[in-house]
């Protein structure tokens, strides 16, 4: 803990007391909710697994007191728990969270306790929070049986519901209470803390939020985007692998040799095709309705600005994004990260940009490696429109890829593991789509139907 003094409005000094809190429980119970609920006042229904930990702050009135909360929210996973000590070592509080309707989270939480009462600080204050419960219905672990549980080893224990918010801003004030004001906690000798119960306390919604490489600066901002972007890899990987799931039914971040294979499939039979029409002479002949090989040019062009618009959608359109997508087929319907035919304000500008690179590679192509008098008829006009049509090629292709994906390709959501699939289950709950096409013919049909529309259109168009 650290403090300070301050002048109030009143000439008086208030003190502020900086206090570290972890929270700790198996993946899954909800314990990043909790915190959010706490912290910003928000419940997302589909909130995906924390990696390694996430950090926020929150601050706290008792009396004349400004308490200052460090909020360590750590991963779950089994593989993950060897990191718990970074986390919780030196912190003043605990919250160890298990879900009610799964009586091994209650089991997992008492080790969490253990572990905490033996390595962590001696004056440490624990709450243990039974979470879910507004889904008493389905109740695997009494009230009673927990209670007694904290009363023998002298937890603080509320049943939580970070959905509701249920006693959530209960749990962190009898924390903020209980916490020792007037002791600097790197006094080891001291006890737990006296007990405040007659002070009054406020909350204000101050909140700041950092994660790892967030410092800002001038490469903070890359920093971030490097760290979210492998993070959010990592997270799949880690979600298939674990509990040995089968990797085909999970959506990846990470692209695999099939689905390159898949994306490119189309646009290298254009290009076999323009290869073909023109003898292999290297000849750049321009877009238009004189031209037989328009058909392969526009083909390979625009198949490969569908794939690319995509492909930056669905990688850097989730981590950019602020806020979760929504369906294409139902606008008003958020959905969770990775579902397919999900789509965002920011996946759109990303589309955007993929059909946009593909045109500019594609002119700047042609001046570096076709000599000047294989370039027939190219104009700079012409070159413009190329470029203008494959950028909203990018989105037109991206599109159809995610009218497709939100009507014939299952999602669903395991609750248990916190991630979306793409195959249903007997305990997945289903978004949207039927099990009718997989990713890889999804990104086939796409990709073909895109060509056709522009093999149809450009043509007419184009000067």
């Amino acid at each position: 803990m650290t403090s300070n003094n301050r002048q109030s409005a009143t000439g008086q000094a208030a003190r502020t007391c900086q206090f570290k809190m972890v929270l700790l429980g198996e993946s899954a119970v909800g314990k990043s909710s909790l915190v959010l609920r706490f912290v910003k006042g928000q419940f997302h229904e589909y909130q995906e697994s924390t990696i390694g930990a996430a950090f926020l702050t929150q601050t706290v009135s008792v009396d004349d007191i400004t308490v200052k909360l460090e909020l360590w929210d750590t991963a779950g996973q089994e593989r993950y728990h060897s990191l718990a000590p970074m986390y919780y070592r030196g912190a003043q509080a605990a919250i160890v969270v298990y879900d009610i309707t799964n009586a091994d989270t209650f089991s997992r939480a008492k080790v969490w306790v253990k572990e905490l009462q033996r390595q962590a600080a001696p004056n440490i204050v624990i709450a243990l929070a039974g979470n879910k419960a507004d889904l008493a219905a389905k109740r695997q672990v009494e009230v009673a049986d927990a209670q007694s549980y904290a009363e023998e080893n002298g937890l603080i224990f509320m049943e939580t519901s970070a959905k509701t918010s249920m006693n959530v801003n209960d749990i962190f004030m009898a924390i903020a209470k209980k916490l020792p004001k007037t002791q600097d906690t790197s006094n080891a000798n001291g006890g737990r803390g006296r007990s405040n119960d007659g002070q009054s306390i406020t909350v204000s919604r101050t909140s700041t939020q950092r994660v790892p490489g967030d410092e800002g600066g001038c490469c903070g901002g890359n920093t971030s985007f490097a760290t979210r972007y492998k993070f959010d890899i990592k997270q799949s990987k880690i979600n298939e692998n674990d509990h040995q799931i089968e990797t085909k039914k999970y959506k990846k971040t990470a692209r695999s040799h099939i689905q390159v294979l898949c994306n490119g499939a189309i646009a290298c039979l254009y290009a076999i095709g323009y290869c073909c029409k023109t003898n292999y002479s290297g000849l750049s002949l321009p877009i238009d309705n004189k031209h037989e090989s328009s058909i392969y040019t526009i083909g390979f062009l625009f198949t490969t600005a569908c794939c690319c618009g995509d492909t930056l959608a669905s990688e850097l359109g989730t981590v950019l994004a602020r806020s979760n997508p929504r369906l294409l087929t139902n606008p008003f319907r958020v959905v969770p990260v990775g579902t397919n035919g999900a789509i965002s304000f920011v996946g759109c500008l990303c589309s955007l940009l993929g059909g946009f690179i593909i045109g500019l590679s594609y002119i700047i192509g042609n001046s570096i490696f076709c000599r000047p008098d294989h370039m027939i008829n190219t104009s700079m006009i012409n070159n413009i429109q190329l470029l203008f049509y494959c950028t909203v090629f990018g989105l037109v292709g991206s599109s159809i890829d995610s009218i497709l994906g939100a009507t014939l390709q299952f999602s669903g959501y395991d609750r248990e593991h916190n991630v979306t699939v793409q195959k249903p289950g007997p305990s997945i709950e289903r978004i949207s789509g039927f099990h009718i096409l997989s990713n890889n013919q999804v990104n086939i049909l796409s990709s073909l139907l895109t060509s056709m529309i522009a093999i149809w259109i450009l043509p007419i168009i184009m000067v």
